[in-house]
């Protein structure tokens, strides 16, 4: 099977058993590009999803060796009450803001993610380079559910700034953030 529209592409084949435990498995590749204005603008997203498994446990790996981009893990009962244990990486990533001025980059990204949509975990950490920033760190870790995350930690560090965050963003019922912050370190000179 091939998709194709405007700034987008991708190639399909896959397989599913009719018979008990109903193996299947699945490839793609393709490309992705955003032309338009907007954050991604200039993207190019060159990938490949790879899956394998029944219908109780898929194994996949979504891949984009270009962009240093690699995501893998697991998803448990998909049809049924999905649950998932994911794993990604991405080395190098820059992008310009519409203007062609500033621009924002991550490096060295690690996600991890497990759970099911009404309890789940996350863990991301990354190098940022923003404008006139040096050596800036991310770190979340936190817990959510269907209605909202509890952020145990989150953090920038860079020399002279040293953040810490903790707290909870719920979007449901309605959206409602509280956040803790404690300023370890605050030093603006050049």
């Amino acid at each position: 099977l091939d998709i194709t529209a405007p700034r987008f592409d991708m190639e399909i084949h896959g397989q599913l058993a009719l018979d008990s435990p109903h193996e299947l498995s699945f490839a793609a590749t393709g490309r992705l590009e955003a032309t338009e204005e907007g954050v991604a603008k200039g993207l190019i997203l060159p990938f490949s999803l790879n899956s394998s498994g029944n219908l109780d446990r898929i194994l996949f790996e979504f891949a984009s060796p270009e962009n240093g981009l690699n995501l893998e893990g697991e998803i448990f009962e998909p049809f049924e009450r999905p649950a998932w244990d994911f794993r990604g990486a991405l080395t190098q990533f820059d992008w310009s803001f519409d203007d062609g001025g500033e621009s924002i980059g991550l490096a060295d990204l690690i996600l991890v993610s497990q759970g099911r949509i009404d309890d789940w975990s996350v863990e991301l950490e990354s190098a940022v380079r923003f404008e006139g920033l040096q050596d800036l760190r991310f770190v979340l870790s936190g817990k959510g559910s269907e209605t909202g995350i509890r952020v145990s930690n989150a953090g920038l560090a860079a020399p002279g700034l040293d953040l810490d965050l903790s707290g909870k963003l719920d979007w449901s019922p309605q959206a409602e953030t509280q956040l803790n912050a404690v300023i370890g370190q605050l030093d603006l000179s050049p």
